[in-house]
């Protein structure tokens, strides 16, 4: 599952908020009520995939031909516009195809294992994963995943659609 937010990064966890990450914002009941039900469930958070910006040469073959390639170059060319709007920097953050990647396991994760006490539901903490304190659930997430076999296994897909 993609979501969350386990360490900092520059003074803020999520994409968000200061506290929370995205899916976990939108839907924090939910988000808390899947690591309950399914304990074994692994978290792609979102330190996990803002640890490289991935630069639009690298994910675009040099002629992005027929009308796939051109909507996924279309796609990757608005998000490269949206991260620099936001001021991100000149790239993509693939924070779902990586983690899509990781669950098929199609790329590798280094995981290790958080003790959650609660996903805040509401207030200015709403969508924040908070850690350690009594009843704790264990909880294990991705902390950093393979890019270099994510950009492999990309460049495959870009040549089997554009065969």
């Amino acid at each position: 599952m993609m979501g969350g937010a386990f360490q900092k990064r520059q003074e803020r966890l999520g994409n968000v908020t200061q506290f929370a990450e995205f899916n976990f914002y939108m839907d924090a009941g939910a988000a808390w009520r899947l690591l309950q039900l399914a304990p074994s469930c692994r978290l792609v958070p979102l330190d996990a995939t803002e640890r490289r910006l991935f630069r639009l040469e690298e994910l675009l073959p040099s002629v992005a031909a027929g009308r796939r390639g051109r909507l996924v170059a279309d796609v990757l060319s608005y998000l490269r516009g949206a991260h620099l709007r936001l001021g991100s920097g000149d790239g993509i953050y693939m924070h779902d195809v990586l983690a899509a990647a990781v669950w098929a396991g199609l790329i590798s994760a280094e995981c290790a294992q958080a003790h959650v006490r609660e996903v805040v539901l509401t207030g200015e903490q709403r969508g924040m994963i908070v850690c350690n304190g009594p009843s704790t659930l264990p909880v294990w997430y991705a902390h950093s995943v393979n890019e270099n076999a994510f950009l492999d296994l990309w460049h495959q897909m870009w040549l089997s659609l554009l065969a």
